[in-house]
């Protein structure tokens, strides 16, 4: 097993930094597949600690006359991501397997946004059954065999736009799970349907299409319209008598504008002010004196932060930058009911504070939380991994919150302590990785949008309540530990919940008892297990795919 973590690679921007395979290179012409950059070395080996790896503002050419190139294959676990990147052939045939391929047992956690793939066989290329990968704003051009190919895997992609003439989504492999959101693919071939499902489940909204004989082909027959897909579940289940095709979707906003660390002046480096890093001293104090020391950003330096007490963070900070630090806190408080957060926003403003950039292991302890949010401020919480602590909740109900790759494990001494808590707010989350609290998630009166999940473990994994809504698109429940008190996956009292997702585990089997309650006055509605469609996953039959749960508020 590869302990391949924390691997970052950045360049100057998508045409600045290239990385260009050779001509006619030795290795490339063969039957089998071979990267050109890849994350992973082989293809025997896999992983559960690849966790926070990133390649990033990269161009990566696999030249001419290397038919078997991947051009990146990707790998990480739990927390990862891959954002403007440019992956193209200079072949005049378009010639070379993939642009993008995620492969190799156990990937999860990756978030792939503004990828650009010109040429190969296949744009994006996913195929190994465990566990799933979220894309956002995809733009495959003129692929060999299909766009974006899904064989096994369970994956969430909004805002693809493609320009082939062959398929741009081919579903084949009976765990494949996909959702498909807020896309347009053109340049289709009659011949062809635009999304071709031979296998697995699916489930899409506001999908056009055009120059296709289909817009969409399940097991070889054409369904619905020619040029769109408005809403379409293969399979689906629903409370309150209401249907996929009733729902209406929370609107999507993209992060705002943020204030960039990497080129920004008055930066505030922790060091200038006492830090030491080294794990030992405590450096509460003189991260203090950073916050308070006036610059926009607060710059960490490599190493281990021994915090003691709580550090606050004033309005004029508009981004802290951790450099994926580790954060050390040993204490351990003896109510955990009343959670205890080492920064806490305050402070009104119409800019956001950005944190980022953030890779904290066990000595972080479960107990308590990362952030707590005591203003109605816009916060943006990007590339931020906290192995064995809960993340954020707000004390002041409101505000827009933004997460992007954002995972937590709260241990098994804590699982009453929730990972993440809304109140009131309106949340937009992408790649979100909770796991092993209890409840991992609660939605207390807000407005939650996912693209791209895992939760882990038996313990329930959404809580909505008090009139909140929650969307959840694409995503797995990954449970490989699945005991006598297991709670309901899904909660929904007086609120409205909409769950696409599958499951998976090793070996363990699903009781045929709730996995989805809601309640809605004194009415109480209940789904077991047995009520879902099988997922075949790694040789057994024990995982079931949930392409909808719709709980809608009454």
């Amino acid at each position: 097993m590869e302990f391949n973590r924390c691997i970052h690679l950045f360049g100057a921007g998508v045409g600045q930094t290239v990385l260009k395979l050779d001509d006619y290179a030795a290795g490339f012409s063969g039957d089998s597949h071979r990267p050109a950059v890849s994350f992973i070395r082989t293809e025997k080996n896999g992983s559960n600690v690849a966790m926070q790896n990133s390649f990033e503002r990269i161009t990566i050419d696999t030249g001419s006359g290397n038919p078997s190139a991947v051009a990146l294959e990707f790998f990480g676990n739990n927390s990862g991501a891959v954002r403007d990147v440019e992956l193209r052939t200079s072949d005049p045939d378009r010639r070379g397997y993939a642009g993008l391929h995620i492969g190799h047992w156990n990937a999860s956690g990756v978030l792939t946004q503004r990828l650009k793939v010109h040429g190969f066989d296949y744009g994006v290329r996913v195929d190994h059954q465990r566990l799933y990968t979220a894309y956002e704003h995809l733009e495959l051009t003129h692929q060999r065999v299909a766009g974006f190919r899904l064989d096994g895997n369970v994956v969430a992609v909004r805002g693809l736009r493609s320009v082939n003439a062959v398929s741009a989504v081919h579903v084949t492999g009976g765990s494949s799970s996909i959702t498909l959101l807020d896309s347009e693919l053109t340049g289709g071939d009659p011949g062809h349907a635009a999304v071709e499902v031979e296998a697995g489940f699916l489930t899409a909204a506001d999908v056009t299409t055009s120059g296709y004989g289909y817009a969409l082909r399940v097991a070889g027959e054409p369904v619905g319209p020619v040029d769109r897909i408005n809403r379409y579940a293969t399979h689906e289940v629903a409370t309150g008598g209401a249907t996929y095709a009733d729902h209406r979707r929370l609107p999507v906003r993209e992060p705002p504008a943020v204030i960039d660390p990497d080129d920004a002046d008055g930066v505030v480096h922790v060091a200038d002010h006492g830090a030491t890093g080294n794990g030992e001293t405590d450096d509460t104090n003189a991260l203090q004196r950073a916050m308070d020391a006036g610059g926009a950003v607060v710059r960490f330096h490599p190493g281990q932060y021994r915090i003691d007490t709580q550090i606050t963070v004033p309005a004029r900070v508009e981004a802290i930058d951790f450099g994926f630090v580790n954060l050390i806190d040993t204490r351990v408080p003896s109510d955990v009911t009343d959670p205890i957060a080492v920064f806490r926003v305050v402070g009104e403003t119409d800019r956001p504070l950005l944190m980022r950039n953030l890779f904290s292991m066990v000595e972080f302890y479960s107990s308590r939380y990362l952030i707590e949010h005591t203003c109605v401020r816009p916060m943006v919480v990007r590339d931020v991994h906290v192995q064995a602590a809960a993340v954020y909740f707000n004390s002041v109900p409101g505000g827009t919150v933004f997460l992007e790759n954002c995972c937590n494990t709260v241990g098994d001494s804590a699982r009453r302590l929730p990972g993440f808590v809304f109140r009131r707010q309106t949340v937009f989350a992408r790649q979100f990785n909770p796991e092993r609290a209890s409840p991992q998630v609660i939605n207390d009166g807000s407005d939650l949008w996912v693209l791209g999940f895992k939760t882990e473990v038996d313990t329930a994994s959404i809580h909505t309540i008090h009139g909140g809504r929650t969307e959840f698109w694409g995503g797995i429940l990954n449970l490989y530990q699945y005991g006598p008190a297991h709670e309901p996956q899904v909660f929904n009292h007086d609120a409205s919940t909409l769950f696409a997702c599958a499951t998976t585990g090793s070996g363990a089997e699903h009781p045929a008892t709730c996995v989805a309650r809601d309640m809605q006055g004194g009415s109480k509605t209940e789904f077991d297990w047995c009520d879902f469609p099988t997922r075949l996953n790694e040789g057994t039959e024990n995982c079931v795919a949930l392409p909808m749960v719709l709980l809608p508020k009454q």
